[in-house]
């Protein structure tokens, strides 16, 4: 109990020192009445009822963008790369897998976001 929420209590309910401490006391305790009681009672005993759904949930169609940039930087690699190794697949425009020497590489080209400052 703050001085300032009882000076607040008696300003605004226009009431007296010990009626603003009352109020408080009665707002921290957790002593419920004979009616509070019974009605949490009931509350309690009140069975829950979920409602489900018999239709079927819609999954929203995802258009996937495809970033030109990255696409043009594998290509450039690729270019680059093509009589040197054995391209064995292009995924997207954002891997490949290729082989070299008999072993087998992975490229990912990944974008970066800019840092928040």
């Amino acid at each position: 109990m703050k001085e300032a929420d009882i000076q607040k209590i008696m300003k605004n309910l226009k009431c007296s020192r010990a009626e603003a401490i009352e109020l408080l006391k009665s707002d921290e305790s957790d002593e419920m009445t004979p009616e509070q009681a019974e009605l949490e009672k009931k509350a309690k005993a009140l069975p829950r009822r979920y409602e489900t759904s018999t239709k079927p949930r819609k999954k929203a169609e995802k258009v996937r963008k495809v970033d030109t940039v990255k696409k043009g930087l594998l290509d450039l690699v690729l270019d680059a790369l093509q009589d040197t190794v054995r391209i064995i697949e292009v995924k997207n425009e954002l891997a490949c897998e290729f082989e070299y020497n008999g072993e087998c590489y992975g490229l990912t080209i990944t974008r970066h976001r800019k840092p928040k400052n």
